[in-house]
């Protein structure tokens, strides 16, 4: 992959993962706000979360080995 493309594919990654991110923490704030729970997730709900986005990550690799 030529430098430039990969500076290019690198800042997209980037700045959706932000975005991503940042729609997420909205969402986790909002829920808070709206039933008054105190903000927080158990282990299991957060190692459930952690290999879903490991899965997410296999697959997003899986698309760049595609010929």
């Amino acid at each position: 992959m030529p430098n430039g493309v990969r500076k290019r594919v690198v800042l997209i990654g980037a700045l959706l993962g932000a975005l991503l991110g940042l729609g997420a923490a909205y969402m986790f704030a909002r829920r808070h706000e709206e039933t008054g729970e105190e903000p927080g997730f158990s282990a299991k709900e957060a190692i459930s979360l952690g290999m879903e986005l490991v899965k997410l990550l296999r697959r997003i690799g899986g698309l760049a080995r595609r010929d």
